[in-house]
């Protein structure tokens, strides 16, 4: 299954936040054991490398963006969801129906 994952998810993992925790290391940890991919937006990354910065955890965060970089089973989007995307999930009605894992442009890796 592929899907995209939010700042939340991560965040629940990396400071134990009950009662979320349990479920998003779950997620985290079918991705990782390669069960499924997940698409995460440079926006999330943003988020959770300010937090880092932030709380002067700076090895952490360079540790974080080693893994998601590095790993086959997670793929860095510049987008998750763009306008022209909510238009056609609403089916033009300005309401949606439903969200699906919706990629952008892919984020060249370092090699």
């Amino acid at each position: 299954m592929e899907f995209a994952i939010d700042t939340n998810v991560f965040l629940n993992v990396k400071n134990r936040e009950e009662p979320y925790y349990a479920y998003s290391k779950s997620i985290l940890d079918s991705v990782d054991g390669g069960r499924n991919k997940a698409f995460v937006s440079t926006v999330v990354i943003a988020e959770i490398c300010s937090g880092y910065y932030l709380t002067r955890e700076i090895d952490e965060k360079e540790e974080f963006l080693l893994h998601l970089l590095s790993s086959q089973n997670y793929e860095v989007v510049e987008d998750i969801l763009r306008p022209w995307d909510l238009n056609a999930i609403s089916g033009g009605s300005g309401g949606m129906s439903h969200v699906p894992s919706v990629a952008g442009p892919r984020v060249s890796r370092r090699s």
